[in-house]
C-alpha cells in the first residue's frame, strides 16, 4: 500500500484503540480553529483556515457548484482558478437584482444575480477610511497615475498599490469622508480619555509604535501619555492640557508596561520626537517611525587628558 493509505489505516487503529483519547483530541482540534489572511502585496492574498470538517465540506460543495455555474456560462479557465473566483464571489458583498449597477456582474461575464437569489437582502458593506496625505507637489493631478497608496487592514498590510487601483480595491466598501487633519497641529483636551479626532491624528502621524525598533502598528496600540497623566484630587481638578498631541505616543501593552514600571524612560522634547533611555543606559531617538541609536550617557563624559 502507498504511505497515505497506511497512514489512514493507522489513524483508524489509533481511534479504535483509545476512543477517549480520540474524543479528547477532537475537542482540542475544535478549540484551535482559526482564520489567517496574509496579503501578498500584489493585489492577491493567501487565506489559511482551520474549520470544522462539516463546514469545510459545505464550503467545498458550494465552491464546486459555483464553479460549475461559471463553466455553464462559458468560462474556459482551469477549475482551481474558477474555485478561487467562486470564493471571491462568496466573500464579496452583493446587491439584489437591479441595485448592483455595473458592478453586479463579474469579470467572466456571468451575472451574480444568476447565482444568488435576487430576493436576498444586501449585507452591510464594510467601512473604509481613505487617508490622503497632501503636499504641494501632490496637487498636480497629472502625476497621480504613478502614485502609490499604502493600504492597511486589520489583517495586516495589503501593500503598496497604485492610486488608480484603489477604485477596484475599494469597490465593495463604504467610503467615509473625515475632516482634514493637520498632522502638525497640537490638539489639546482637558481629560484623560483621548477624543476620536486626536486618536486618528496620532494613528495617521505615527504608523507604528514609538518604542525603539518596534514594528507594532499604531492602530493596535494604546495612546500613552509621555508625561504620566496627573489626576486631580477630591477638591482639586486635574491640570488642563495634559492630553495633547505633543504628549502622546502609541505603545503596545508590553511596551507600555516597560515604561510604566520605570525600566524604560522617555521624553518628547518636540512633537513627534521620542528620546528613550533603556535600563542599561542605552539611548534612542524615535522620529517618523525610524529609530536612531544615540551615544550613551557614559560616552558623553569628557575624557581626561593624558598626563
Amino acid at each position: 500500500m502507498g504511505f497515505s493509505r497506511i497512514e489512514k489505516k493507522a489513524r483508524g487503529y489509533i481511534v479504535t484503540a483509545d476512543k477517549a483519547l480520540a474524543l479528547k483530541k477532537a475537542r482540542q482540534a475544535r478549540a484551535e480553529k482559526y482564520v489567517r489572511i496574509r496579503h501578498n502585496g500584489d493585489s492577491t492574498s493567501m487565506v489559511f483556515a482551520r474549520i470544522g470538517t462539516k463546514s469545510a465540506l459545505h464550503l467545498e460543495d458550494s465552491l464546486g457548484r459555483l464553479a460549475d455555474h461559471l463553466i455553464a456560462e462559458g468560462a474556459q479557465d482551469s477549475l482551481p482558478f474558477l474555485r478561487a473566483v467562486a470564493m471571491e464571489m462568496m466573500a464579496t458583498p452583493y446587491l439584489p437584482e437591479g441595485d448592483g449597477g455595473e458592478g453586479s456582474g463579474d469579470s467572466l461575464g456571468g451575472s451574480r444575480t444568476g447565482v444568488f437569489s435576487s430576493a436576498s437582502p444586501a449585507p452591510v458593506l464594510p467601512l473604509a477610511d481613505v487617508v490622503v496625505h497632501i503636499s504641494a507637489e501632490d496637487l498636480d493631478p497629472t502625476t497621480w497615475a504613478g502614485r502609490l497608496a499604502e493600504v492597511t487592514t486589520l489583517g495586516g498590510d495589503v501593500g503598496p498599490v497604485l492610486v488608480t487601483q484603489l477604485a477596484d480595491l475599494l469597490g465593495h466598501f463604504r467610503i467615509r469622508v473625515v475632516p482634514v487633519i493637520d498632522l502638525n497641529q497640537d490638539l489639546s483636551f482637558d481629560g484623560y480619555q483621548i477624543p476620536t479626532r486626536m486618536r486618528m491624528q496620532m494613528q495617521i502621524r505615527e504608523d507604528t509604535s514609538v518604542f525603539p525598533y518596534s514594528s507594532r502598528r499604531s492602530w493596535a496600540c494604546d495612546l500613552d501619555h509621555t508625561e504620566p497623566y496627573r489626576p486631580g484630587g477630591r477638591d482639586v481638578p486635574a491640570p488642563g492640557g495634559q492630553t495633547r498631541t505633543s504628549n502622546l505616543g502609541p505603545l503596545s501593552r508590553s511596551e507600555h508596561r516597560a515604561k510604566t514600571a520605570g525600566s524604560w524612560t522617555v521624553v518628547q522634547p518636540a512633537q513627534g520626537l521620542y528620546l528613550w533611555t533603556s535600563p542599561t543606559g542605552m539611548r534612542f531617538a524615535v522620529v517618523n517611525g525610524h529609530t536612531h541609536r544615540l551615544a550613551s550617557r557614559a560616552d558623553d563624559r569628557p575624557v581626561a587628558p593624558e598626563k
